[in-house]
This record gives C-alpha cells, sequence and structure tokens, in this order.
C-alpha cells in the first residue's frame, strides 16, 4: 500500500512539473506575441507618422504653390490697373469733377 502511496505521489509531483512548465511555456509565448504586438503597434505608428509627414509636405509645397501663383496674379492685376490709369487718368480725373460738381 505504501508503495502505491508513493506511486501516486511520484505521478503527482509529475503531473505538477507538467502543469508548472506548461504555465511557464504559456506565459513565455504571452511574452513573445506581446513583444510581436509591440513591435507591429511600432512599425504602424512609424509608417503613419511617415505618411502623415508627406501628406504635411505635399499640402505646403502645393500651398507654397498656390500663394505664388496668386501672388503673380494679383502683381498682373495692379500692373494692367497702372497701366490702364497711365493711360486714362485724364479720362477718369474729368469723370470724377463731372460727378463732385453734379452734387
Amino acid at each position: 500500500m505504501e508503495r502505491i502511496a508513493e506511486k501516486l505521489s511520484e505521478i503527482e509531483k509529475t503531473a505538477r512539473a507538467i502543469v508548472d512548465n506548461a504555465q511557464e511555456q504559456k506565459h513565455q509565448m504571452e511574452m513573445q506575441m506581446q513583444k510581436k504586438r509591440d513591435a507591429f503597434d511600432a512599425d504602424m505608428e512609424k509608417e503613419t507618422n511617415e505618411k502623415i509627414l508627406k501628406i504635411q509636405s505635399d499640402l505646403a509645397t502645393n500651398m507654397e504653390k498656390l500663394l505664388k501663383k496668386q501672388e503673380e496674379q494679383n502683381n498682373n492685376e495692379i500692373e494692367s490697373l497702372k497701366q490702364d490709369f497711365k493711360e486714362h487718368h485724364s479720362k477718369y480725373a474729368k469723370q470724377i469733377l463731372e460727378r463732385v460738381i453734379k452734387v
């Protein structure tokens, strides 16, 4: 009977060792999976930040182009108005005087 108790005790120790080993393997696998998730998250964040920076850069470039184009159009319009005034300033002055006299 004592021999059976010893065998059962030995089996229980072996079973406990197997369970402990399985728990340790589970813990190791969880740690590995967490490392993989962390690496994936870091890669995704890096990639996302790179895309955001590219978009911001593209937007800044487009804004600069639009502002330069608008500035050129404004300068052209100002020059056109200056030229028109240079050519017709006497006519404009006469129209202004006529309106002032009417009032």
